[in-house]
C-alpha cells in the first residue's frame, strides 16, 4: 500500500463539530482505530484530510492540530 507524504505524519481525529478525539502516528493507526481492515479505510481517510467539508467514518481528520472556534 502506498502511503505517500501521510504514511509517517500524526493524523488527528475530530468529531464533526471539531472536537478533538484522538492522536495517530500515521494515517494506518488512524485507520485501525476505524477497523482492522485499513487498506480501504486509509484511502477514504486520506481524501477527507485538511478538507473541512469532508469527512470520514462519521469523524473529520486532519494532518495538524486544529484549534477550536
Amino acid at each position: 500500500m502506498n502511503l505517500g507524504i501521510l504514511g509517517n505524519k500524526p493524523i488527528y481525529k475530530y468529531t464533526m463539530d471539531n472536537k478533538y478525539v484522538g492522536f495517530y502516528e500515521s494515517i494506518v493507526d488512524a485507520a485501525r482505530s476505524v477497523s482492522e481492515k485499513a487498506r480501504k479505510i486509509v484511502s477514504n481517510i486520506r481524501v477527507s484530510i485538511d478538507k473541512p467539508n469532508r469527512s470520514a467514518y462519521g469523524f473529520r481528520w486532519y494532518s495538524k492540530r486544529i484549534e477550536p472556534k
